[in-house]
């Protein structure tokens, strides 16, 4: 089950307790996942391509793990209802409605709670890489909910919306909530019906105080990962 109804600085202390190299998602995981999907389905709509999912903040996750996490695909029927189905033989054949959305193996990607990032928007983005250095990104400085038109990609493929004017079913499909400066960045939300809950969706509007039973985050790691293969030697490790 999520951790919920802890603050941002919590969240951020608990994933470091996990060890060197974990942390919480950020802005750079976020984008990177988005550029994929765009490499991988050709296509901006992530809802109209994996499914809009479901609204509610009560899905019990793992709803994807008998099926090796393959993404998820809208009702062929009705695609703009609330669904996320899954291929349940390999025929493709039968079919079932799961609910959660999965994008690139990722589930429960764009929607479900509201997961707080480690980004912030002081009056600038500013996004710590993954060395420690920081860099600016460049967006429209505009407030408010954009419907995402034009990014500036740039050398790290940033996907911040330089100008708006799009819709939900046209340039990006997707939008980028700016508020008031000092608030903590959210990705993915539960009330994903609708349009704005995409693969770029995120939204700077939540105190860094605040803890609720709809927000929490995705447990992030980099670094090297050692594989051991004997299970006792796993047991071992001091975890």
């Amino acid at each position: 089950s999520p951790v919920i109804n802890y603050s941002f600085n919590k969240l951020l202390t608990f994933a470091a307790n996990r060890g060197t190299g974990f942390g919480i998602i950020d802005y750079e995981i976020h984008k990177d996942v988005a550029n994929l999907f765009f490499a991988r389905y050709g296509d901006r709509d992530s809802q109209k391509v994996c499914g809009i999912g479901n609204s509610q903040c009560n899905i019990t996750p793992g709803k994807t793990d008998d099926t090796g996490m393959q993404d998820t695909f809208p009702n062929p029927d009705s695609p703009n209802v609330e669904s996320a189905y899954i291929w349940e033989d390999d025929s493709h054949e039968t079919k079932k409605n799961i609910n959660a959305t999965c994008v690139m193996g990722y589930e429960c990607w764009q929607n479900y709670y509201l997961e707080l990032m480690d980004f912030k928007r002081n009056p600038r983005w500013i996004s710590r890489m993954p060395d420690g250095s920081e860099r600016e990104i460049q967006h429209s400085g505009m407030t408010g909910t954009l419907w995402i038109r034009k990014v500036v990609h740039g050398r790290y493929m940033d996907v911040l919306a330089a100008a708006d004017g799009g819709s939900s079913s046209s340039y990006y499909s997707d939008v980028i909530e700016e508020g008031s400066t000092g608030l903590v960045t959210v990705r993915g939300r539960g009330n994903a019906f609708g349009g704005p809950c995409g693969v770029l969706f995120i939204s700077n509007s939540i105190n860094p105080a605040y803890g609720g039973s709809t927000t929490s985050t995705r447990l992030a790691f980099r670094g090297r990962i050692k594989w051991e293969d004997n299970v006792g030697e796993y047991k071992k490790l001091a975890l």
